[in-house]
């Protein structure tokens, strides 16, 4: 391109060739506007457009407008995608035909139609170019594939705007398209790692779902001991440690419940059987069972019910003979928690079993086992 170049031109600063107006009366001719120059200027126009794929078109004078836009780069805001032109549009109104095309849409299937005011204008635009439209408080992106118009979005095979699932969209599983969000995830797996409700006080205790702020739909992780049995010894003869409780994990619906813990099993020093452990539960969703009171040889513990995750409670012992000062049995360890009572101690933390032990010489101690335990997890 040049700037003007015919006769009687002027310079209108830094050496720069600009047009002159005539006056005649004072004998000062105007620039001559020559073929050349205004060639070069239809042909500088017509390149911008006819380079974005838009066929020069007559009736349409907003091409140069959509070119310089960049409206064939992604960047065309129309007013929808529909087969029928709309009633009353306003001066300006874009829209892609929808194949097929009704009225004066007809025969321009996939074209852009805008209207110029009085008339439809349509274009053709190439492969690739995308448009962009409000639907339901959506941004859709569509693109042309040569065949026709395709709504833009990410999927396993292609790239694309991404669209957040809501938590319920991830909780009902249906959409493969939908990304998924830190809370959905949280949602769908059964934990937001908002806290944990811990109940240790043996006894039924009422588990209200909306004071954690959980719904019917929410996951919640629960983890149950059973109570640990107690220990059992008699003077100047034998006995034997109480075993653990059991232990249940299980992922599940939160709902309103009652959770009972379990109480310990008491120590015997009378020569019969230590108490017994009591059961831990979740309503009637799963249970930890407790552990056995202390008897002759090896005692066995509790044991998870109903839960992903079922473990036995570990076995109490029999009193052995260690030395002519003391004979002595430890209690059986709780899963996970797992520490157990020994030399008459008593059990050491939640759901494990009581110790026990006597002395040949006169005396005999038989300690109770530990108290149920239950963590719900949301």
């Amino acid at each position: 391109m040049d700037r003007v170049n015919g006769a009687d031109w002027f310079d209108i600063g830094g050496g720069k060739r600009g047009f002159r107006g005539q006056n005649a009366g004072l004998g000062i001719p105007g620039t001559e506007v020559t073929e050349t120059w205004l060639n070069a200027i239809q042909e500088e126009l017509a390149k911008v457009i006819e380079s974005e794929g838009i066929a020069l078109n007559v009736a349409d004078n907003t091409q140069l407008w959509q070119a310089l836009r960049g409206v064939n780069r992604g960047d065309i805001p129309v007013d929808g995608y529909q087969s029928a032109p709309p009633g009353a549009p306003a001066a300006g109104a874009r829209y892609i035909v929808q194949p097929a095309g009704t009225g004066a849409w007809a025969g321009h299937n996939n074209e852009l139609a805008t209207w110029s005011g009085t008339a439809w204008v349509f274009s053709a635009l190439r492969v690739g170019t995308l448009v962009n439209y409000y639907a339901g408080g959506l941004l859709l992106t569509y693109y042309n594939t040569g065949a026709g118009w395709t709504l833009w979005a990410a999927s396993d095979t292609q790239a694309g705007p991404v669209e957040l699932a809501t938590v319920a969209e991830t909780k009902a599983r249906a959409s493969a398209t939908l990304a998924v969000t830190p809370a959905g995830l949280g949602a769908i797996l059964g934990v937001g790692w908002r806290g944990a409700a811990v109940f240790s006080t043996p006894g039924p205790t009422a588990f209200a779902m909306a004071s954690y702020g959980l719904t019917a739909s929410d996951k919640v992780l629960g983890m149950l001991w059973g109570a640990g049995g107690g220990g059992a010894s008699a003077a100047g003869s034998g006995g034997a440690g109480g075993s653990a409780g059991g232990f249940s994990l299980n992922i599940f619906n939160a709902q309103d419940a009652t959770i009972t813990i379990g109480a310990a099993g008491a120590g015997n020093t009378a020569g019969s059987n230590g108490g017994a452990g009591g059961t831990t539960s979740f309503g009637s969703v799963f249970s930890a069972t407790g552990g056995n009171g202390g008897s002759t040889g090896l005692v066995s513990g509790g044991n998870g019910v109903g839960g992903l995750i079922n473990l036995l409670g570990g076995s109490g012992e029999d009193i052995l003979n260690i030395d002519s000062i003391m004979h002595w049995a430890s209690g059986g360890a709780a899963p996970l928690l797992g520490m157990p009572g020994f030399l008459g101690v008593g059990a050491f933390g939640y759901a494990n079993g009581g110790a026990a032990y006597y002395k040949p010489s006169g005396g005999n101690v038989a300690s109770p086992g530990g108290n149920g335990l239950a963590i719900i997890v949301y």
